[in-house]
């Protein structure tokens, strides 16, 4: 077999590889979304809301701006300004 052929050969050889190395990296990205998924119908579940209030939740969460709106606002709802300025200490009203 000619250096060519050798040169060839080891290239399908790593070009199957690569590909079958491509293949299991999609199964795995789609197995990470679905746990991603799962997870968030458990944590959905827990909350035990109606049809009718998950359809409103459904419609909410589509829209970017209500959800941006939600977080900006979670610590009004959560009884007082209080949260936390990334280093642990609590600051209230702020």
């Amino acid at each position: 077999m000619s250096d060519l052929a050798k040169l060839e050969a080891m290239y399908k050889k790593e070009a199957d590889l690569a590909q079958k190395h491509k293949e299991k990296a999609a199964d795995l990205k789609q197995k990470i979304e679905e746990e991603k998924g799962q997870a968030i119908l458990k944590s959905v579940k827990k909350i035990d809301l109606s049809p009718d209030e998950f359809q409103r939740f459904q419609k909410a969460l589509a829209d970017r701006a209500n959800v941006k709106y939600f977080l900006e606002n979670l610590d009004e709802t959560r009884g007082g300004n209080d949260r936390e300025d990334g280093t642990g200490t609590r600051i209230n009203g702020q």
